[in-house]
């Protein structure tokens, strides 16, 4: 090291520095992305921020929803990804690429719920895994590296105390399908945006059905059910619905 410019090791191959240095993180498998779990949870998203210039941090990203690369380690990704020879020739020729913050192409595409763990979910599963060997190796020489620039996020928050006490009122109902059956109902409150970017924002009611019909319930609502049997005699919002 002259002065306070670092020389990154160009000569070595990543291949080559990842088998010297082995990170603490190259043999964790990386996990499938639940696009299921999502559909699942879509009624009880209150949240969905899209970008297509973010910023994340590669050591974040978890998994993938690739199915040739779920339960691989990163390093058995590094070395049998389908694309990784042609990827790490260009890292080696450009390894600034991984640090610049232009709108990458082809796309890098990831996704989220709650916006803690990321899964690459499209293009990027080799740089994914390229830029976080590579930003290990500039951390080992003093240059703290994480974030990758403009990539594609979509990020999905979720209500998650709501959706708890629905799954509660359901399991209870399913014991005395006679009462009724539940559903949800979501509605769009907002959206701001602008150039490649936007968020919506979503309220989400339970519904409750039964023959002498509907009922929408907030949270609060919801919840007071949560806290009684459903029963007519506990004397519950939901007794005082039935007995209408």
């Amino acid at each position: 090291m002259t002065g306070n410019v670092i020389q990154m090791d160009t000569q070595n191959p990543i291949t080559q520095w990842a088998s010297d240095n082995t990170p603490y993180w190259a043999d964790k498998k990386l996990e499938a992305w639940d696009q299921n779990k999502l559909e699942q949870l879509q009624p009880f998203v209150k949240s969905h921020y899209w970008c297509d210039r973010e910023s994340i941090n590669v050591f974040a990203v978890v998994g993938t929803a690739h199915p040739d690369y779920i339960g691989l380690t990163w390093n058995e990704f590094l070395r049998q990804g389908k694309r990784m020879k042609g990827n790490q020739r260009l890292l080696e020729s450009n390894p600034i690429y991984y640090e610049e913050t232009y709108v990458k192409q082809p796309s890098m595409l990831y996704v989220s719920i709650d916006g803690s763990h990321w899964y690459v979910n499209g293009d990027g599963n080799h740089r994914t895994c390229l830029a976080r060997f590579q930003f290990e190796r500039l951390n080992e020489q003093g240059m703290a590296k994480t974030m990758v620039h403009g990539v594609t996020v979509d990020d999905y928050r979720i209500d998650w105390e709501l959706y708890e006490v629905y799954l509660e009122l359901q399991k209870q109902l399913d014991k005395s399908p006679n009462l009724g059956r539940l559903s949800s109902q979501r509605t769009t409150l907002s959206r701001e945006d602008s150039s490649g970017w936007k968020i919506d924002y979503y309220e989400t009611h339970i519904k409750f059905i039964n023959d002498k019909g509907e009922q929408l319930l907030d949270k609060d609502a919801a919840s007071a059910l949560f806290g009684r049997k459903l029963d007519r005699r506990s004397g519950g919002v939901l007794s005082k619905w039935l007995s209408r």
